[in-house]
């Protein structure tokens, strides 16, 4: 269902699958656009089969959000992968070719499943201005 500010006509946003995560836009399953373009495009790409190096499936799940500009350089991403023994966070910076990494068993004792705030640091790093990141584990 689409929210009542997407259907605003000064909205510019974009739509893009929910899975298949990795590489969307060089496979061009991501658009931008206003209510009009976003609905056709969702239109198109909904239950379409696809598949991207090992991963394939329909496209069934999307997010809308709003368009905002930036460069390249100031892009910044995070997935979690989810495996039977642990969880995978991936964090990239710019292109999301590089990613830092931090598995985190999956244990009985919840606890022991969370990262502490120097793994955490050790993921992310210092991002400078982008986040404040850096500034809030210093004041830590």
């Amino acid at each position: 269902m689409w929210h009542r500010n997407v259907k605003n006509s000064m909205f510019e946003g974009v739509l893009k699958p929910d899975q298949l995560i990795k590489r969307r836009s060089k496979y061009g399953l991501i658009h931008r656009g206003g209510h009009e373009e976003l609905m056709a495009a969702f239109v198109r790409r909904k239950n379409q089969y696809v598949e991207i190096g090992r991963n394939c499936g329909h496209l069934v799940s999307f997010i809308v959000e709003p368009f905002v500009a930036h460069k390249q350089k100031d892009e910044l991403y995070m997935s979690i992968e989810s495996f039977r023994d642990q969880d995978v966070i991936l964090f990239y910076e710019q292109d999301g070719s590089a990613a830092r990494s931090l598995a985190i068993p999956v244990l009985l004792n919840k606890d022991g499943q969370k990262p502490n705030e120097e793994e955490l640091k050790d993921l992310i790093g210092d991002l400078g201005e982008k986040t404040g990141w850096a500034s809030r584990v210093k004041e830590s």
